[in-house]
């Protein structure tokens, strides 16, 4: 009785045993599957994000084409104006050759006149003129008029305005000039002008510079910047 027992405990056990492996067997195909399953994701995974690196790189690309046609039409819009501008530009050549004792007052209806007026004035000390063919810049107007306050009341009198005192100024600088050369004139717009000369003293020393002349409802005039005006 007691060896009937013992068998059938063991039988149960051994099916229970049985029962089990077999419940093993399926949970580790199922995560054998769920593995495969889940490698093949990460596969999947792997190659879409490929794909998006590619299509950001496409954009990438696209966006660099775009910018490049932008390019492109803002250089040629560049060049045209630049063509257009082309006409106004006048190859320096030799102009006039004004030299001390020949200075007339010559008016102002050209730069060049306007030059030759100024150097007539200068050297007949004519304040008058010489203020009416300068105009001066707010920075040169705001330090003739501080210079002129400084100076005492008969002399302020005297010279009026800030234009005749500048004119003053520039008729000290321009006192030892001999002669002037106008290399060339350039327009710059249609009311400027600038002058490139060659000045010479007495002692034969050259200097070149440019002024800049505005064309004013007085005719063509000097303009003055600030450092034009120092004593």
């Amino acid at each position: 009785m007691v060896i009937t027992m013992l068998v059938i405990a063991g039988g149960m056990v051994l099916a229970w045993q049985y029962q089990t492996a077999c419940q093993l067997r399926d949970e580790i195909g199922l995560l054998r599957g769920q593995n495969r399953r889940l490698r093949q994701l990460e596969d999947e995974h792997r190659r879409l994000s490929a794909a998006e690196v590619a299509t950001g790189e496409l954009q990438a690309l696209r966006d660099d084409h775009a910018a490049a046609v932008r390019l492109r039409g803002e250089v040629e819009a560049f060049k045209a104006r630049v063509e257009e501008m082309t006409p106004m530009v006048v190859s320096p050549q030799p102009v006039a050759l004004l030299t001390l004792g020949t200075w007339k007052n010559a008016g102002r209806a050209t730069p060049v006149a306007a030059v030759e007026t100024l150097l007539w004035a200068v050297a007949g000390g004519d304040t008058d003129t010489m203020a009416g063919g300068i105009v001066l810049d707010p920075a040169a107007r705001t330090k003739a008029e501080a210079q002129l306050a400084q100076l005492p009341e008969a002399m302020r009198r005297e010279y009026g305005t800030a234009e005749k005192f500048a004119a003053l100024l520039l008729a000290r600088s321009a006192a030892p000039i001999k002669e002037v050369e106008v290399i060339s004139q350039t327009p710059v717009d249609a009311d400027t002008t600038a002058l490139q000369v060659r000045m010479k003293d007495g002692e034969g020393k050259t200097k070149e510079t440019v002024f800049m002349f505005q064309k004013s409802t007085f005719g063509w005039q000097l303009k003055v910047p600030a450092n034009g005006l120092n004593k």
